[in-house]
């Protein structure tokens, strides 16, 4: 007898621990199912947030950020090889050739290629100052395209301890320095422009470095 009350009540358990395991596993794909709705729904309020920010940032610097812009789905790319040259700079990539602070510059297009292919889309936008926005317009100022990258120019020197802890850490800013960029391969765009963000205490602004006509 006791057996058998020993076999009902293990048979009770595991089915009471395969209920569990199911509705576990059917939580679990509903929070997965939930997840990618929200994903979904919040997609254009995300974008329609960055070309608001992107609106108030760059306004004073005269260009339109219209409702609806999106980014190039051009089919083609285009990479493009550029050289920063700082003022003053002495022409040299060396890293003896660098400075404490950024200082103001000209962008040089030293080479181009199209290649195939769709660039991905930024899809959020966090500013850090050591980022360059670079933005690209057509002939009317309109916003086409835009790309946070990491400030080429910047070169970070770290000291560490003798158990390899960080103890300092500088910045430091090549006044020349070549890089390449990949942007959308769309006709209408005539200009790619600069900007560092910088920290006004409250918030970010930007700054223009550069432009880069392209026409």
């Amino acid at each position: 007898m006791r057996s058998g009350s020993h076999g009902r009540l293990l048979a009770i358990a595991l089915g009471g621990a395969g209920v569990l395991q199911t509705f576990a596993q059917t939580q679990k794909n509903g929070a997965v199912e939930a997840l990618k709705v929200q994903s979904q729904v919040s997609e254009p309020e995300r974008m329609a947030t960055i070309r608001e920010t992107l609106g108030g940032l760059l306004a004073k610097f005269g260009i339109k950020v219209k409702e609806g812009n999106s980014p190039s789905d051009s089919s083609s790319h285009r990479r493009i090889m550029i050289r920063w040259q700082g003022v003053g700079s002495s022409g040299s990539t060396a890293n003896s050739d660098l400075r404490r602070e950024a200082t103001p510059g000209v962008l040089k297009l030293l080479a181009l290629h199209e290649s195939k292919g769709v660039l991905p889309h930024d899809r959020t936008f966090d500013l850090s100052a050591h980022q360059i926005l670079v933005v690209a317009m057509d002939k009317s100022y309109s916003l086409l395209w835009w790309k946070l990258i990491l400030d080429p120019r910047l070169l970070r020197s770290e000291t560490s301890s003798g158990t390899g802890e960080l103890t300092r850490s500088e910045d430091y800013y090549r006044s020349q320095v070549d890089f390449e960029l990949d942007y959308p391969d769309d006709r209408t765009i005539t200009e790619l422009r600069f900007y560092h963000p910088v920290w006004n205490g409250e918030n970010f602004d930007l700054e223009l470095l550069s432009n880069l006509p392209l026409t």
